[in-house]
């Protein structure tokens, strides 16, 4: 199962903090929860941390595994632009993958769950 991922990178920094600031959505009074949720795909998205799941799906499921993922693009904070492109060609896939995986800073939490 994938689920979006709270970090605090991607949902308090980038999500929140600067693009709330940069479209001017947390000037006119907007929730860091409202930013993030004008910039998700979907018409609800919810974010969560793994103790959060783990409490959601506790009496149903057995955690086996969490994993945090996420894209190179993730790490740079500018919107889509050459500069960005040129950026992400640069960045070396390991350092990307060592900031959104291993520190967690990535925006997919991933379980792996077995029924109960």
């Amino acid at each position: 199962m994938m689920v979006y991922h709270r970090s605090f990178w991607n949902y308090y920094v980038i999500g929140g903090l600067l693009k709330g600031l940069v479209q001017g959505r947390l000037l006119r009074g907007n929730s860091l929860h409202a930013v993030n949720q004008h910039a998700t795909d979907g018409a609800i998205a919810r974010h969560y941390r793994r103790p959060e799941w783990r409490v959601l799906v506790e009496d149903l499921f057995r955690i086996d595994e969490f994993r945090v993922t996420g894209l190179k693009a993730e790490v740079i904070p500018i919107p889509a632009s050459t500069l960005k492109e040129w950026l992400e060609g640069h960045l070396p896939d390991g350092f990307t993958r060592f900031l959104t995986n291993t520190l967690g800073w990535g925006s997919f939490l991933t379980i792996r769950m077995t029924k109960r």
